[in-house]
């Protein structure tokens, strides 16, 4: 719960802490399995008064369950991922400026740029300032349940979808270095460093070229696999296609989707006791789109995250807690130094 302090106002923060504890009562945990985010839109902005004030709709596949504490048996929910919807409000005091080294985002303290840390108080344990009070930073002051809208999020935001030739040419025409064979690569190293880093359970390797979103949420997913002794393994992995599907270019990000076609056999084991408990260790093609993010107008260079470089500095890739490199301080997963992966979407939950 600590972790989401930050961005929730404090009578939201109160009433999770009061469902949170009714579950610990229970003995349940709730799992949100197979989260995929598949679109957002804005539909009501207000500024003026004492706060500025924005809506956010949300569009979401997931397997919503609550689960037995012990035995991680099912206890209420569906193992089947379900299209939902959820509106969030979000809120800061009237006149608070973006703070550029990204805030609580960026996990640090958007008043005095230290490591973020809360007291139980939501304020900062080094400056003292009330970070979830909205006079530093968006808090999220409600979020209400909605339906499945079909959201655009490239819509919603002012960029432009294109297809892969007219994409791929609009990336070059401002960054003549970029390689589109060059750029396949670096995907399908990306894609057998992430596949092994899920196997391992173990993100660190992976983390520098993964977005703080797309970090955020599989490690949650990595620790409920820990929780619940499984291990996943992807037996004779290999890649079959790599396809650049659709470009989104907006005016702060350019997005590249890709259609990853691979081959393995992929199944769960208990780890305590060896047997497989879910899969098979029969070898199939499977297919999923890899959504990789810069900023606008970052220059292609010799220097690569999946090199194990700062794309900053070129100083050997050393990344602290809030994805800063340890000697220049650039935020290396930010996107705006290096393509960083942002999505990852199965078959059947690709949109187009």
């Amino acid at each position: 719960m600590h972790a989401g302090r930050a961005f929730l106002s404090p009578p939201l923060w109160q009433a999770w802490s009061q469902e949170v504890s009714t579950l610990l009562q229970r003995h349940q945990r709730p799992v949100l399995e197979n989260l995929n985010v598949r679109g957002m839109q804005v539909p009501a902005v207000s500024q003026g008064g004492a706060a500025d004030s924005i809506q956010v709709h949300f569009d979401y596949v997931a397997a919503v369950q609550f689960l037995e504490e012990g035995d991680g048996q099912l206890v209420s929910g569906s193992k089947e991922d379900q299209r939902l919807g959820e509106v969030w409000t979000f809120e800061r005091q009237a006149g608070t400026k973006t703070v550029p080294s990204g805030g609580v985002t960026a996990s640090v303290c958007p008043n005095c740029g230290a490591l973020l840390k809360l007291n139980d108080d939501g304020q900062c344990d080094y400056c003292k300032a009330d970070i979830a009070s909205g006079r530093y930073d968006w808090v999220v002051t409600r979020m209400d349940s909605d339906w499945f809208r079909g959201a655009s999020t490239a819509a919603a935001f002012g960029a432009a979808e294109m297809g892969a030739a007219s994409g791929m040419a609009a990336i070059k025409a401002s960054d003549p270095q970029f390689d589109v064979e060059a750029f396949r690569g670096r995907v399908q190293q990306a894609f057998f460093a992430l596949q092994q880093a899920w196997q391992d359970r173990d993100l660190s390797a992976s983390r520098p070229f993964m977005s703080p979103g797309l970090y955020l949420g599989w490690s949650t997913q990595v620790q409920q696999l820990m929780d619940l002794h499984k291990k996943n393994v992807l037996e004779g992995l290999r890649v079959d296609g790599i396809d650049i599907v659709k470009v989104v270019h907006g005016s702060g990000f350019d997005d590249v989707t890709v259609r990853v076609t691979a081959t393995t056999a992929d199944y769960e084991v208990d780890e305590q006791t060896g047997k497989m408990i879910f899969g098979s260790r029969d070898a199939s093609q499977f297919i999923e789109y890899w959504t990789f993010q810069r900023s606008v107008g970052v220059q292609t260079t010799g220097r690569s995250i999946l090199d194990k470089v700062c794309p900053n500095c070129g100083a050997p890739l050393e990344i602290n807690q809030v994805g800063e490199c340890r000697y220049c301080k650039a935020a290396v997963t930010s996107g705006r130094f290096d393509w960083v992966l942002s999505r990852i979407e199965q078959e059947d939950d690709y949109a187009g």
